[in-house]
């Protein structure tokens, strides 16, 4: 799911390993922001972890992610704003994602 706390917001899931070894992951989370005036990104990159998990098992992952990262510039007025409204995916890279969550500010 997705947390919003005063200067970040975290991330948490289950990550398990259904195989039948060992095995490592990156989870990678990317934001889009839902800002319909400007021009912006599809997805962009804004964490990662990487997690082992033994065969068999699951682990609880949790990424934080600081309010700065998701800031745009605007020449304006010459700022870092944060958009109204954020959708945050998570997934193993950028064509394997979910939907886990929206932020609004």
């Amino acid at each position: 799911g997705v947390e919003k706390g005063d200067d970040a917001f975290k991330v948490t899931a289950v990550l398990k390993n259904i195989g039948e070894a060992s095995g490592d992951e990156v989870l990678q989370v990317y934001a889009s922001s839902v800002n319909e005036e400007d021009d912006r990104p599809v997805k962009l990159l804004k964490g990662f972890k990487r997690i082992s998990v033994e065969a068999g098992k699951q682990e609880n992952v949790e990424i934080q992610i600081p309010y700065e990262d998701i800031m745009f510039y605007n020449p304006e007025n010459k700022e870092w704003k944060i958009d109204k409204k954020y959708n945050i995916f998570l997934g193993t890279d950028s064509k394997n994602v979910k939907l886990i969550g929206e932020l609004d500010f």
